[in-house]
């Protein structure tokens, strides 16, 4: 049956007897006493049954059985300890009444009056090892790159065991097992030269295993570019790749090869895209070096775009004017000029819509000039702008007299533009009736044999 303890301890002064070997303490002896609340743990078990003793020399000082403690599920050994000095050395010993062998020195305490080392939860634990054993990893040498990482290690065991390190670059958890189990090694980013450090694992018995751990140095990776954009037609542009180590390219864009896939040291890229149809779209290229440093290029492509006017020409009379030209398009657009005679609104549009070109008068030689149009997407249209030079218009007379007989007169035309003649006498000729810049023209009157005729040209 197991020995309850119950949750109330109470401590009385009587003679205590052990069972085998005989182990006794007569607390009568003694001027003071403390408490001492231990764990056995045999071979990697913890043990149920026995007897756990204080000396001093051979001098038992006190003497306890194993008792279950229900809220730890565990056996404790509660043994009062007495002395008539303070800081007095006791060894603890061990019996077993399996093997009915004795354990002697498995630990030792300092014993200070009224002392209370130790208690029902967390107890003292003495471990006792009576046979060989036995601690392996599945891995002796861990390699790390320079990034922060980490990496399993399986253990094999059939003892306790614990985990030592000092490398401040390192962590190790858990840092103590028992039997088979496992231990993740964490490494921080290493940002100077490679590194490397030792993690010993001891198991109960002493035997000693060790992991080296390895760091490598930080390598570089660095792009000529980290964006590349496109127009919406087939397109490729050359990236220069600057590196001290090997690297590997990955990307997952249909629209889009990279050559070559992967490369060492100093080296480029070829990045090709295939024409769009469609909306805009975008990806990226992700580079990685072997030490695992990762840096990626945007792609960019625009979307497909046109754009037309419903003039390339635009024609003005010297006179101030004004005329609207429609603006066709998928995209935005803007409008750039530098004649001090035009005037266009709106500047920019986006998509379908028109504007206004407006010219002052001109009072000089004729005179011309470009709009251009230029889309988002890189397309770019022109229209021209046409003024004429204002015109003049003139006649040697103003006035021609004829006798009534048939005459003849003629008229100097000067001018800088083509002109025309009209008239609706009966009676009167003129030749030519049209004619360009300066010319004569000669009018004909016939016999008129009324009264007085006139006429107006």
């Amino acid at each position: 049956m197991k020995n309850i303890i119950p949750l109330i301890l109470i401590f009385i002064s009587i003679q205590i007897f052990g069972q085998n070997p005989g182990w006794v303490v007569n607390p009568a002896n003694f001027d003071y006493n403390g408490q001492l609340v231990g764990k056995v743990i045999k071979d990697g078990t913890a043990v149920t049954q026995g007897i756990l003793a204080a000396f001093v020399g051979n001098e038992c000082r006190g003497v306890a059985s194993a008792s279950y403690f229900p809220p730890s599920n565990h056996y404790v050994f509660q043994v009062m300890c007495y002395s008539n000095l303070t800081s007095e050395i006791m060894t603890i010993k061990y019996y077993d009444p399996i093997s009915n062998q004795i354990f002697d020195n498995i630990g030792q305490i300092t014993f200070t009056p009224d002392m209370i080392q130790g208690n029902a939860l967390a107890p003292i634990v003495f471990n006792i090892t009576t046979q060989s054993c036995q601690i392996t990893a599945n891995n002796s040498n861990l390699v790390f790159q320079a990034i922060a990482s980490s990496q399993e290690v399986s253990i094999t065991s059939n003892a306790t065991w614990t985990v030592s390190e000092s490398l401040t670059w390192v962590t190790v958890t858990p840092t103590s097992g028992s039997n088979n189990g496992s231990i993740s090694v964490s490494v921080t980013a290493n940002n100077g030269i490679a590194r490397n450090g030792t993690i010993t694992l001891t198991a109960a018995c002493g035997t000693a295993i060790t992991i080296t751990v390895n760091q490598a140095a930080p390598c570089n990776l660095s792009a000529s570019a980290s964006t590349l954009d496109f127009s919406a037609s087939v397109g490729n542009q050359t990236v220069n790749i600057t590196s001290n180590a090997s690297w590997t390219v990955s990307e997952s864009l249909s629209w889009v090869t990279v050559t070559p896939t992967s490369g060492s040291n100093n080296g480029s890229i070829s990045v090709s895209v295939t024409a769009n149809n469609g909306s805009a779209r975008n990806g990226t290229i992700t580079l990685t070096a072997a030490c695992g440093t990762v840096i990626t290029i945007t792609v960019n492509q625009a979307a497909l775009c046109n754009l037309s006017a419903s003039a390339s020409t635009l024609d003005f009379s010297a006179s101030a004017g004004n005329q609207t030209a429609n603006i066709t398009s998928t995209t935005s657009w803007t409008v750039s000029e530098s004649l001090s005679w035009v005037t266009v609104t709106p500047t920019s549009g986006s998509n379908n819509g028109s504007i206004s070109v407006s010219v002052t008068a001109n009072t000089g030689s004729a005179r011309n000039g470009t709009i251009t149009l230029t889309a988002a997407c890189g397309t770019v249209i022109t229209i021209t702008v046409n003024q004429a030079a204002p015109c003049n218009l003139s006649a040697s007379t103003s006035t021609l007299n004829f006798s009534a007989s048939a005459e003849n007169q003629t008229v100097n035309i000067s001018s800088n533009s083509t002109w025309t003649i009209s008239e609706s006498m009966t009676w009167l000729t003129v030749i030519p009736s049209s004619g360009n810049n300066n010319a004569h023209s000669s009018m004909w009157y016939n016999s008129n044999n009324n009264s007085k005729s006139s006429c107006t040209l």
